[in-house]
């Protein structure tokens, strides 16, 4: 058996996955939610811990940029519902098997929940001590520059960075939907995940954690600064998937035909 879905397999098996999504309870898709929110966290936790071992913040970032797509594969391969990769269920809205409103539905509960399973994480990283500056000044140091950094970007800065971002996210789901093995979806993840964290792109269910134990562990930042960056990266990630969903469902659905 071929490993690999044709391109119209993969637009059909996508727009069937659209349509599961959307039809599961609004409390299995919150639950499932919480977990792609939590599993994000826990890639940028490896992400963190790896870098801050290094002295050399550059090195460290391309090191630690291989453990991110951890969270990523336990979404994509266990099962869960994150945000970036649930915009691809447009294929199905464009195909006229779902609503506008399961597409609103299921994205605002999605969101809801990533932010539920990442400030859940949050807590739970604060209060173990393993990012406070006594027990770990590198790590306690990079984190809160760069959850400072993301606030202090400008809102157009935030809003096409994120853009950008999801034409690598969604890209990636879409592409990892292609394969029927573990190993092929594996591979498919690491490098264009690996690539996202490397660009600085905005990724709203990642900075639904870094920002906010940024907030707890600096007094640098306000409550109001996290929304004021995730409001657009929220936005920008939305036009990203869509733009891919879009383009995918042009490609596969409008075929000229071939005369012999």
């Amino acid at each position: 058996m071929n490993d690999m879905l044709t391109a119209q397999e993969l637009s059909d098996a996508t727009i069937t996955l659209g349509v599961y999504k959307t039809g599961k309870s609004s409390g299995k898709v919150f639950l499932s939610a919480i977990l792609a929110g939590m599993f994000i966290a826990l890639g940028y936790v490896g992400y963190l811990s790896i870098t801050g071992l290094f002295e050399n913040t550059n090195i460290g970032r391309i090191v630690g940029a291989l453990a991110f797509p951890i969270g990523l594969m336990l979404i994509l391969i266990a099962g869960a519902d994150l945000f970036t990769s649930n915009v691809l269920i447009h294929m199905a809205l464009f195909k006229k098997k779902i609503s506008v409103g399961k597409v609103l539905k299921n994205l605002g509960i999605v969101w809801l929940g990533n932010l539920t399973g990442s400030l859940i994480f949050v807590f739970l990283i604060y209060f173990s001590g393993l990012f406070s500056s006594v027990n770990n000044e590198g790590l306690y140091h990079y984190t809160t520059h760069l959850g400072e950094y993301k606030v202090h970007l400008g809102i157009g800065e935030m809003f096409f960075r994120a853009i950008l971002c999801n034409f690598l996210v969604a890209g990636t789901a879409y592409m990892t939907y292609a394969s029927r093995s573990v190993p092929g979806k594996v591979l498919c993840t690491i490098l264009p995940i690996w690539v996202f964290v490397l660009t600085g792109f905005e990724h709203v269910v990642a900075n639904m954690f870094v920002i906010p134990i940024t907030y707890l562990l600096s007094d640098h930042i306000t409550l109001g600064q996290v929304f004021y960056n995730l409001i657009p990266v929220t936005i920008g990630n939305l036009v990203g998937g869509i733009i891919i969903a879009g383009a995918y469902y042009v490609l596969s659905t409008h075929k000229s035909e071939v005369r012999i």
